[in-house]
């Protein structure tokens, strides 16, 4: 009777570490995918990037080894797809600004004198129209919400970083996963 009471007291002791393991086990998964989640743009960036230029990076491994070859590829893609993303930004921004410029330091009207010109061609005669305080006003609202622009332009680039970060390792241990992941999935988790 007493090995009966330890055997039934073991087989509970097992089930509560079982229950308890995969209690830890879902916690841990949940906990990691709030980690991830934010990231998971970048880290798809960086594996349709690692897609697009793993051609290049296997010519490159022909020469280089394969962490100069992976490093390689990402300031070729850093010129060819990022620099002109870049460039074309700076220039809008630019445009933006002399935009904003004209209309806030326009002396002898300029801007204001053509669009209530436009607008009294329109109009009756007996209607006067001055625009001048509503386009100030609305020039004012585009340069006070530049500052959640510059916010957001911030966020992009930490998570152009962190797709660059991803990219590296996709182009360099990316075919080795994947042939561990083909070859048997439940030692994907050993890399050696």
């Amino acid at each position: 009777s007493l090995s009966v009471y330890n055997n039934n007291t073991l087989m509970n002791y097992r089930q509560v570490q079982i229950y308890f393991f995969l209690a830890l086990l879902t916690g841990t998964l949940v906990l990691s995918s709030f980690l991830f989640l934010p990231h998971t743009a970048a880290l798809v960036l960086g594996g349709t990037l690692g897609v697009v230029f793993h051609p290049l990076y296997q010519r490159l491994t022909r020469v280089l080894s394969p962490s100069f070859a992976s490093l390689a590829t990402i300031v070729v893609v850093l010129l060819v797809a990022l620099l002109p993303l870049v460039l074309f930004s700076v220039m809008v921004f630019g445009e933006a600004r002399n935009v904003y410029l004209q209309l806030s330091y326009s002396g002898s009207g300029g801007f204001f004198d053509w669009v209530e010109r436009a607008a009294e061609r329109v109009l009756p005669g007996s209607f006067s129209v001055n625009v001048e305080p509503y386009l100030r006003q609305f020039a004012g609202i585009i340069v006070d919400n530049l500052g959640s622009v510059f916010s957001g332009f911030a966020s992009v680039i930490a998570a152009g970083f962190i797709g660059l970060f991803a990219l590296y390792y996709f182009l360099k241990d990316g075919e080795r996963l994947v042939l561990k992941a083909i070859d048997d999935p439940y030692k994907l988790w050993r890399l050696s």
